[in-house]
């Protein structure tokens, strides 16, 4: 999977969605203009955080809004030595509680 056809499969989902390239990533929003929040992002740079190492060649970390409670959900339990850059792994947000991330999925879903 890459970050084209991530991109074509939420453009496809989500008919509606704005999609902004800027900054080393991908910007998919929802909402009215001016009132747009990005759902999702697919970043190919560590100009905002290097947490996942995303200088390696076709590494690309994927974010996903989720709601407070899916995300208390899915890291009920918070593992302390996490491994940010481990590829194709579903990861605890690193800042907010409101996203969940995986470095170069290998599917969409």
């Amino acid at each position: 999977m890459d970050e084209v056809a991530i991109t074509w499969q939420i453009q496809d989902t989500y008919p509606t969605v704005h999609t902004v390239v800027a900054s080393g990533g991908t910007f998919f929003f929802v909402g009215e203009k001016g009132h747009r929040f990005p759902f999702a992002t697919l970043l190919t740079s560590d100009e905002y955080d290097a947490f996942s190492n995303l200088t390696r060649p076709g590494v690309f970390r994927r974010n996903v809004s989720v709601s407070k409670e899916t995300s208390q959900t899915l890291f009920a339990t918070v593992i302390v030595a996490l491994n940010y850059t481990a590829l194709d792994r579903v990861m605890p947000p690193i800042i907010a509680s409101i996203e969940i991330k995986d470095v170069t999925p290998k599917e969409v879903g």
